[in-house]
């Protein structure tokens, strides 16, 4: 088990981005002024950043603006709620929350379950806090 986590936990390692001073300068939990810049859509990327993360990095720029304009807005409804739940797998790994999946896929049974979890979980997604 320890080989499995290590492993899972280590694969970000080969991103190639890790492999470029945009990593370090990102910071650990991309609180930097650089992480605000691409969140802005104003960070002028280096050449040496690949070109698939180049695109990542602009269509996090363009969301994010989106989002801060009000252009898009995110509502989890009770049904996108059950149709991701109903799909998940119950042995993929939990939230920090405690909530195993297990009791996410039972809530998906009930009307009122699915409902209240929609909602709570909606201002999480729309601010990245929980």
């Amino acid at each position: 088990m320890f080989e499995e986590n290590e492993c899972r936990f280590q694969l970000k390692n080969n991103a190639p981005i890790s492999q470029t001073k945009l990593i370090y300068q990102l910071g650990y939990i991309g609180d930097s002024t650089i992480a605000q810049q691409i969140m802005e859509g104003t960070f002028g990327i280096p050449d040496e950043i690949n070109d698939a993360t180049v695109l990542i990095l602009e269509e996090i720029g363009r969301i994010d603006v989106k989002l801060s304009n009000g252009e898009i807005t995110i509502d989890i409804t009770k049904e996108e709620f059950q149709h991701f739940w109903k799909r998940v797998q119950e042995g993929t790994q939990s939230s920090l929350s405690g909530i195993h999946y297990g009791n996410y896929n039972a809530a998906v049974h009930s009307e009122k379950a699915s409902r209240f979890l929609s909602k709570k979980i909606t201002p999480v997604s729309r601010t990245g806090c929980s």
